[in-house]
């Protein structure tokens, strides 16, 4: 999890899950992050992450192809700011993602 409002940022969503993303709401507390075009770009079958994803909606029609990133809704969404961040924040958010990277294996279905 982030810092208590740091956010994703979009380059390491991209890095994590490649592709277009799109945020399917699977409850107010979760989405998932997936590849809109992972069947048509040829990504495998996410068992793992359609079972979840069908667990949590009830939905059984959509399968998920490919890296799918579960996660909170606020560590998508930019926070509102008309201020540059501080020093230290900033190196606390490359903390946050260098120990997202080492746990990448984990974060990705």
């Amino acid at each position: 999890m982030p810092l208590e409002g740091a956010t994703i940022p979009y380059s390491e969503r991209c890095a994590l899950v490649p592709g277009y993303n799109e945020a399917i709401f699977v409850n107010e507390r979760r989405l998932m992050l997936v590849n809109s075009k992972g069947v048509m770009c040829g990504k495998e079958y996410n068992e793992r992450a359609t079972s979840l994803y069908r667990e949590l909606t009830g939905d059984c029609r959509r399968m998920l192809f490919g890296a799918v990133l579960l996660c909170d809704p606020s560590e998508v969404t930019a926070p509102a700011t008309d201020k540059e961040p501080d020093v230290e924040t900033e190196m606390k958010r490359i903390e946050v993602a260098k120990t997202r990277m080492e746990r990448l294996p984990f974060m990705q279905f």
